[in-house]
């Protein structure tokens, strides 16, 4: 069984391959090769549809991000079942 850690620091590094972009949208900071701006992936918005339900803080920026409009149908059926617990 797993514990969740404390907090969060979603990045990509070695183990995602493909250099040292990094997401900063969690309010932590890391070294990044590049400043290039990318939006985040379907699978950090999840987890922070999933933190935010399950009451631990997230950042206002993430707030913004999960009420956004999109067509992610993996998104849209997670918004839905949380809505119907």
């Amino acid at each position: 069984m797993s514990e969740y850690s404390e907090g969060m620091s979603h990045m990509h590094g070695p183990h995602m391959g493909g250099g040292c972009v990094h997401y900063s949208g969690d309010g932590r900071s890391g070294p990044s090769s590049t400043t290039r701006q990318f939006p985040p992936p379907a699978w950090l918005i999840a987890d922070w549809i999933l933190d935010e339900y399950n009451g631990r803080p997230i950042p206002e920026a993430a707030k913004r991000l999960i009420m956004a409009p999109t067509t992610n149908g993996g998104l849209l059926w997670l918004r839905d079942y949380l809505q119907q617990c």
